[in-house]
């Protein structure tokens, strides 16, 4: 019985427009010490400080996990990749709440 081994040339290169969409999508990042600094916890019922706190502080290894993720899957699972960048809007959009 002969195994197959998997071939990683054959398998086409991610576009360049979307590495620009990767790159674009993580720029919000930049605010992140204007988030750390003005984030409020009277916006958001519900949620404790504590846990407001650990979100915040865990919010850039979400983004690069999340970019890197669709780096490496945009090949294979396009409509993954699309559901994690909208997820990423959604993430982007609380933190404006939170700071406002």
């Amino acid at each position: 019985m002969m195994i197959m081994k998997r071939d990683s040339t054959n398998i086409a290169p991610v576009p360049s427009w979307f590495v620009a969409v990767l790159v674009v999508m993580a720029l919000p990042l930049m605010f992140y010490p204007y988030l750390l600094a003005h984030y409020d916890v009277s916006c958001v019922p519900g949620v404790d400080y504590e846990m407001l706190r650990f979100l915040i502080y865990i919010l850039p290894i979400y983004v690069i996990l999340s970019q890197w993720l669709s780096y490496k899957m945009y090949v294979q699972w396009r409509a993954l990749v699309w559901i994690l960048q909208f997820l990423l809007l959604v993430v982007y959009a609380v933190c404006v709440l939170i700071v406002l």
